[in-house]
């Protein structure tokens, strides 16, 4: 705030109590930003430590694969047993650090016959309108849904590695990083019910301190 010539020290309250994510949420993704240091816009330092939701609900799912075919086939298996037979699937969206990785698993969501839906920022979003939310972690800010899917978490996704190639330096390197798991944070953060998170081959390497990784079928 200082840098845009508004001071707030001592005139500004934190909001403590999350009311949109469940806290096992709200876990995992604090758990992504350890040993970032969060501007608490008032002169000092956040230490996310605080920080409490409301509600409950089921635990974050991390969940490797051995091929980008076996990931595909988790998520149809997943999205079949939410759907529970209604195929609006509006309340779920998979989030991705590039428009790339998103026009990727649009096309096989698609040849699975999943109906899927584009997120536009100059278009309202309709959840009457069927299909399968898809945005980058940079549009999905300030949105919400049921399930959050961040497919593809490989090693070379997140930190994006064209991302880490221009960097001068590690002091930029280590920048950019924190600015990764910023971007990881606030994916998570947009599930209401819970967020699950896939990879194949070699997981991204801001998953080791969320929590872990899992490998599985």
């Amino acid at each position: 705030m200082s840098h845009c010539d508004i001071d707030i020290r001592g005139r500004s309250r934190k909001l403590r109590l999350n009311y949109r994510t469940t806290d096992e949420t709200r876990k995992w993704a604090t758990a992504v930003l350890a040993n970032v240091a969060i501007d608490d816009l008032d002169g000092g330092v956040d230490s996310l430590q605080d920080y409490r939701s409301l509600m409950h609900g089921d635990e974050p799912i991390v969940k490797g694969f051995g091929t980008f075919d076996e990931e595909l086939v988790y998520f149809q298996q997943f999205l079949e047993k939410i759907a529970d037979g209604d195929r609006n699937f509006s309340g779920a969206c998979m989030v991705f650090r590039t428009k790339e990785f998103l026009e990727q698993y649009e096309a096989a969501l698609k040849n699975l016959n999943f109906p899927v839906k584009q997120i536009h920022r100059d278009q309202p979003d309709n959840p009457l309108e069927p299909g399968i939310r898809m945005g980058t972690m940079h549009r999905v800010k300030g949105l919400q849904f049921d399930y959050v899917f961040i497919p593809g978490l490989n090693s070379n996704s997140l930190p994006l590695q064209k991302g880490l190639n221009d960097c001068a330096d590690l002091a930029s390197q280590e920048r950019f990083i924190n600015g990764e798991r910023c971007l990881l944070h606030v994916a998570a953060t947009r599930a209401k019910k819970q967020v699950i998170v896939t990879y194949y081959g070699q997981p991204s390497s801001l998953l080791v301190g969320a929590g872990g990784v899992a490998t599985g079928g």
